[in-house]
């Protein structure tokens, strides 16, 4: 890898960190100053402004592909924005029409196969929430609504990948570059935290078990572990990163991808939500990344999304008691986090499946010699 190359990256991490901080500071900033509605509005489009400017230290000379990216994710911000506010059906019609006009742009690039698969996945994404129309807000809160909602997003994704004959290890099904246990125990920590730092920010409203303990558990573990989480990250970690990464270097990916996941958060009407799933969805991608695995990134999102809807079921739960939960949750991060830098491919900030490129590249070659 060039000086070029990897100081461009370095500057990509950075300005990704910078992201973060700015951000933080525009919301500690509204919150004294009292801002509205409007400062949702405000947050996102300058949430998408911001981060876009700074994908363009990454690479200059890959603009088509992060303008297309660009089109792509200011819709889906015009999108959320109409759903989420007074618009819902402009919000809807938005989605139908992106679902639609994006795989069929796709089709029309016939040199370009990497860039048209990113638009058809695209599609998909919107699709997930065109699939919110059969289902009626009231019948989104009962306890046999929202797994059903979800179970058609994943038989969506399921659908698209029998369709494109998707294959399955490029999307994260397999045990991956680092070993196994290392990816578990990295999932598990680092959800643990998520969810519990989750939950002292948003402070969400109780929720109230539905029937007994027992049965409450099992629903949370099989909605969050299983039909949350499971297509979430097939289509946002396995499909669009993964789809991105073609076209685009992998930090940039991972940031579009990012920006994407925030944005359709959009609906809890929160910016510091919108915020930490960027965050999320930048760690996830890394981990997807360079493990080119679905193991870690999953059990991290379910895992955070268990803790976080748990805690909100306990009444009156003592803050000391998650700020405990946040700091052991924190001290079994520094040892995953060390095994996963130990297993971790030797050029940093190289892809995987750069390095595999390499690796066949020399066997190639003394293949030849011999």
């Amino acid at each position: 890898m060039s000086r070029l190359e990897r100081a461009r990256q370095l500057a990509g991490a950075f300005a990704a960190a910078t992201v973060v901080v700015g951000y933080a500071g525009w919301l500690a900033l509204s919150s004294l100053l009292g801002l509205g509605p409007r400062t949702l509005v405000s947050f996102s489009i300058l949430f998408v402004t911001v981060t876009f400017a700074m994908s363009l230290l990454f690479r200059l000379d890959r603009r088509r592909p992060l303008l297309v990216v660009v089109v792509v994710t200011s819709v889906l911000l015009l999108q959320e924005l109409l759903l989420s506010g007074e618009y819902a059906f402009y919000g809807f019609l938005t989605a139908l029409t992106a679902m639609v006009a994006f795989p069929l742009a796709g089709g029309l690039i016939h040199r370009d196969k990497q860039l048209s698969y990113v638009l058809q996945v695209s599609g998909l994404v919107f699709a997930s929430r065109v699939a919110y129309v059969p289902f009626p807000g009231r019948f989104l809160n009962i306890s046999i609504g929202l797994p059903s909602l979800y179970l058609l997003i994943f038989l969506m994704c399921l659908l698209f990948i029998s369709v494109k004959k998707v294959d399955l290890k490029g999307l994260g099904f397999q045990k991956g570059m680092i070993p196994l246990p290392v990816q578990v125990l990295t999932g598990l920590s680092i959800g643990v935290l998520s969810g519990s730092t989750e939950y002292i920010l948003l402070k969400p409203p109780p929720i109230s078990p539905v029937g007994d303990p027992l049965h409450f558990t099992i629903y949370i573990l099989f909605m969050m572990m299983i039909l949350v989480s499971f297509p979430e990250e097939i289509l946002f970690r396995g499909l669009l990163q993964k789809s991105m990464s073609q076209v685009l270097p992998p930090w940039v990916a991972i940031q579009m991808t990012s920006v994407q996941f925030g944005l359709m958060h959009l609906g809890w009407r929160n910016p510091i939500e919108v915020l930490f799933a960027f965050s999320m969805g930048l760690i996830m991608g890394f981990l997807f990344w360079k493990s080119e695995s679905l193991v870690a990134p999953i059990l991290l999102h379910g895992v955070g999304n268990v803790v976080m809807f748990s805690l909100a079921s306990v009444t009156n739960i003592p803050d000391g008691l998650v700020y405990a939960l946040i700091a052991s949750s924190a001290a079994s991060t520094v040892p995953a986090l060390y095994l996963l830098r130990k297993h971790m491919p030797i050029d940093y900030w190289s892809s995987s499946m750069e390095i595999r490129r390499r690796r066949e590249k020399v066997i190639r070659l003394l293949e030849k010699s011999t």
